[in-house]
């Protein structure tokens, strides 16, 4: 499978909730760990982002998720709260899909959602 590079331009709402930013799409792999449990990067905002992860998440936990993006951007970690979590059971690779809310607004970690959203879009 030949990854897409690029960020979708149009923003795309996920189910009935409002934003106060739209969440765009990533088209290429960018993955991490949260709670000891691989995660992958789906859609992404100022002020949080969509994962899909291979262990649960839990609703109203705070957790630090650590990001592997292009090399000249190194390792990105944010401190994010998972809003909503949904748990499949139908694929072996993803237990659950979770919506979280990026917290902690100091200027290290608006540096590094800056640096996630900039490798999101290359």
């Amino acid at each position: 499978m030949q990854a897409k590079l690029g960020l979708s331009l149009t923003p795309r709402t996920v189910g009935p909730e409002q934003r106060r930013e739209p969440r765009f799409e990533v088209l290429i792999n960018i993955p991490g760990r949260a709670a000891s449990h691989p995660v992958r990067l789906a859609n992404i905002s100022d002020n949080g982002c969509l994962v899909y992860c291979s262990g649960p998440l839990i609703e109203g936990v705070v957790y630090t998720i650590q990001f592997y993006v292009a090399p000249h951007l190194g390792q990105v970690r944010v401190d994010a709260r998972v809003v909503h979590s949904t748990s499949l059971t139908d694929d072996a690779e993803t237990i659950c899909v979770a919506g979280v809310e990026f917290v902690g607004g100091n200027a290290e970690q608006r540096a590094a959602i800056d640096r996630l959203i900039a490798a999101s879009a290359s």
